[in-house]
């Protein structure tokens, strides 16, 4: 194997009691859970448990699942291991989405279905749920936000319903908007890692048991600023600007390495960069490290186009990677790691038939540099805003307000 082999026993047996095969580790799987069903009780710790970071239950063997995956993500996010191996019985190179998601459908439930929001004064609880999924679904760069604590809850009864305001705190996750876990099941950053917060004024209105959200402003900023970051933590590496030159020339050739991965189809081209940060090893040696998501593109693998120039696939038709790169400001670029996710819809197209063409509506947003999309009303001349919202926090990505004005957005490349 390649890196850590954790959990690859877990995946490379075959059960002794169901199946022929060899039964290396097998109780860890075929065993029923004694806080639950009767059965033989073998390693059942080591399924049965509960995060105690995130959840309530028996904190057995938690830290088997509640750590970090040191090749490839910072924070604790849940069953990194199982992204951090290659079965060497039954595959070569794994894609590390692939199997995180076979162990989180063994392992773990789906996040519950949003529940029925009324014009109850203790319904606070299910309309910010719902607000908090609104949010998910409509916050389309940088990273996924959780739902942290309800400020505020104010229910006005209005004839056939009634309206709602909600003051919400949300916190940034580890999770990047391409990753297709569930916002829920993302894990909060770390202080050290510099948390981001959202406070939210959510409205919504019911009428006739139908709940909508009919718009939201949220404030985002960093919880911690810089200088009070250098006092809980003076060797932290330091979040720069996501437009920092400097830093754009390591994602770049970030990105021209992971197009020379002859594996991939076609080229991939930036979508957005998550963060860059500065740091140093042992108080010199100068590095940046970025977090940037990428979007494959309708040019193939060794063609004659620059990738500079390729347009993204459809969002549900692309793969997308999440790509963690290390840049020596004495050596240039160092490493880079990457997560690979499939497409939404992996229909394979008829004889003859082309890739569709996405809608301006549906086109991938990017951000300045190395390219710049202007939004503006219509019949105005000055730019309403680029990527980020208007006023934001150039190091992080801000939850932007909705619904956005009607506006002509105009992509150019740099």
């Amino acid at each position: 194997m390649k890196g850590p082999p954790a959990l690859a026993a877990a995946v490379c047996f075959t059960c002794p009691r169901t199946m022929k095969g060899p039964p290396a580790l097998a109780a860890a799987v075929c065993f029923t859970c004694p806080r639950t069903m009767k059965g033989p009780p073998a390693l059942a710790a080591a399924v049965c448990f509960t995060c105690p970071r995130t959840m309530k239950g028996p904190p057995a063997l938690a830290a088997a699942v509640c750590f970090t995956c040191p090749r490839t993500m910072k924070g604790p996010p849940a069953l990194a291991a199982a992204v951090c191996f290659t079965c060497p019985r039954t595959m070569k190179g794994l894609p590390a989405l692939l199997l995180l998601l076979c162990c989180t459908a063994l392992l773990c439930s789906a996040a519950p279905a949003v529940g029925p929001v009324t014009c109850r004064e203790d319904g606070g609880a299910a309309a910010a749920r719902m607000a908090a999924h609104h949010i998910d679904e409509n916050h389309d760069h940088g990273y996924k936000f959780k739902l942290s604590e309800i400020k505020g809850s104010k229910v006005e009864q209005v004839h056939g319903g009634c309206k709602i305001q909600l003051q919400l705190d949300l916190m940034e996750t580890t999770c990047h908007n391409i990753n297709p876990m569930h916002f829920e099941d993302c894990v909060i950053r770390d202080v050290t890692d510099w948390e981001v917060m959202a406070n939210c004024s959510v409205s919504m209105s019911v009428r006739s048991g139908d709940a909508r959200v009919t718009n939201y402003h949220c404030d985002t900023r960093k919880v911690l600023t810089h200088r009070e970051m250098a006092g809980i933590c003076p060797d932290c590496s330091h979040l720069i600007s996501l437009h920092d030159p400097d830093g754009m020339k390591s994602v770049k050739e970030a990105v021209q390495i992971v197009n020379g991965n002859t594996n991939n189809q076609n080229y991939f081209i930036l979508k957005d960069v998550g963060r860059i940060v500065i740091g140093s090893i042992l108080g010199s040696n100068l590095f940046y490290a970025a977090a940037i998501a990428l979007v494959e593109s309708h040019c193939p693998m060794g063609s004659s186009i620059l990738p500079e120039v390729c347009r993204p696939l459809c969002p549900d038709r692309a793969r997308h990677a999440f790509c963690h790169s290390t840049y020596l400001i004495s050596k240039g670029l160092d490493s880079v790691q990457c997560d690979y996710y499939p497409p939404k819809n992996s229909t394979a197209l008829g004889d003859g038939e082309q890739e569709p063409i996405c809608s301006p509506g549906d086109a991938v947003r990017l951000p300045p540099p190395p390219a710049v999309c202007y939004c503006r009303r219509p019949q105005e001349e000055r730019p309403l805003h680029s990527f980020h919202c208007q006023g934001s926090d150039a190091e992080i990505h801000p939850i932007c307000p909705w619904p956005r004005p009607k506006e002509k957005c105009i992509c150019y490349r740099l």
